[in-house]
């Protein structure tokens, strides 16, 4: 497998005009820029909710624009999601809200039993299984969502705007949950218009204007500091 993970080339597609990113593995990749600017849309492309009109996607080897239709479910289970929306099930307990991801791919009960617990217990919430989505606080309801797409051990998270409903603090204790998740071998690709935040991480910064890459800044800052 080529060391770059994600390739992006010339990508064209709504609001994109040939975007070019080659994002290695096991990186936090942080994406930035006004809404409008293109990094929903980016990140739709590397999950295959939609199809580049130009240009090529390659993600782990896979050419995203020649992959058949049938083969986009079998993709979309080596990539986690994370929303701004936390998206849970209300009726369903914590437990079961992340045990659902692995219920639809068909993980047998004992496979399920094991891996729910320990991803709680990554996520600060093995405590909190048996409550229910409104018995929890935004910042743990967030952290349900990640550790729902995390239980099946995806190489790639991708998050869109993860912190945006949270206050600062909570939003503070969700990017260090991810940063950990990314120490741990995890590749990381986030949007998000949380200033404070990326100037925190001093991580990679890719920032987009009217659908183009006018900044790709290692140990960046929201703004135009750092290591170019």
């Amino acid at each position: 497998m080529s060391s770059k993970y994600i390739t992006v080339t010339g990508a064209r597609e709504h609001n994109l005009k040939n975007i070019n990113v080659k994002l290695p593995r096991d990186r936090l990749v942080v994406l930035t820029g006004l809404s409008g600017s293109g990094k929903s849309s980016l990140l739709r492309l590397i999950t295959r909710e939609q199809r580049a009109t130009g240009g090529q996607i390659i993600v782990a080897g896979q050419d995203l624009g020649k992959m058949k239709n049938k083969k986009v479910p079998y993709l979309r289970r080596q990539i986690g999601t994370v929303y701004q929306d936390f998206k849970l099930l209300p009726n369903k307990t914590v437990f079961e809200n992340v045990a659902f991801a692995l219920e639809c791919i068909g993980k047998p009960r004992s496979v399920i039993k094991a891996q729910v617990p320990e991803v709680l217990r990554l996520v600060g919430l093995a405590e909190r299984m048996d409550h229910f989505p409104d018995q929890l606080s935004g910042g743990e309801q967030q952290r349900v969502s990640v550790a729902r797409a995390m239980v099946n051990r995806p190489p790639l998270l991708v998050c869109d705007e993860p912190t945006g409903n949270l206050d600062p603090a909570i939003s503070l204790g969700i990017m260090k949950l991810l940063d950990r998740i990314n120490r741990a071998g995890t590749t990381i690709v986030m949007a998000t218009h949380d200033r404070e935040m990326v100037d925190s991480m001093r991580k990679r910064v890719i920032a987009l204007e009217a659908g183009h890459v006018v900044r790709d800044q290692e140990k960046g800052g929201y703004g135009y500091y750092g290591a170019l």
